[in-house]
C-alpha cells in the first residue's frame, strides 16, 4: 500500500509543480506588466516635468511684464501729474536754469525798452541830420 500511496502521491506532486509553474509564469506576467506600466508612469512624469518647467518659465516672463506694466502705469500717471500740476514742471528744472528764466523773464522788457529808446533817439537824429543837409 506504501507503494501505491507512494505512486498515487507522485502524480499530485506533478500536478502541484504544474500549478507552481503556472503560478510562477503568472507571477512573472504580472511583473512585466507592472514593470510596462512603471515604464509608462516614469515617461508621463518626465513629461509632466517638462510641462511644469515651461508652465514655470511662462509664470515667470508673465511677472516679468506684470511688473514692466506696472511701472510703465507708475511712469504715464508721473506725466498725467506733471503735466497737471505746473509746481512740479518747476521742480523738474534744475536752479540754474530757473534763475536764467526768472531774469529773462524780468530783464528782457527793460532791455527792449532801452532798446526802442536808443533806436527813437538815433530816428531823431538822423532826422535832425537829414533836414540840415538838405537845408
Amino acid at each position: 500500500m506504501n507503494g501505491a500511496e507512494g505512486g498515487d502521491s507522485f502524480p499530485d506532486h506533478e500536478v502541484q509543480v504544474g500549478f507552481n509553474l503556472r503560478g510562477l509564469e503568472m507571477v512573472l506576467l504580472e511583473n512585466s506588466k507592472l514593470n510596462l506600466t512603471k515604464e509608462v508612469l516614469e515617461c508621463q512624469e518626465s513629461e509632466i516635468a517638462v510641462v511644469c518647467s515651461e508652465y514655470e518659465k511662462q509664470e515667470e516672463e508673465m511677472k516679468i511684464a506684470s511688473l514692466n506694466l506696472v511701472s510703465q502705469a507708475s511712469h504715464m500717471e508721473e506725466r498725467k501729474q506733471m503735466k497737471i500740476n505746473p509746481s512740479n514742471i518747476a521742480k523738474s528744472f534744475s536752479y540754474e536754469s530757473f534763475v536764467l528764466i526768472e531774469i529773462k523773464r524780468k530783464f528782457i522788457p527793460f532791455i527792449l525798452f532801452f532798446f526802442s529808446l536808443f533806436l527813437s533817439r538815433n530816428a531823431d537824429s538822423a532826422e535832425f541830420f537829414n533836414s540840415q543837409s538838405s537845408s
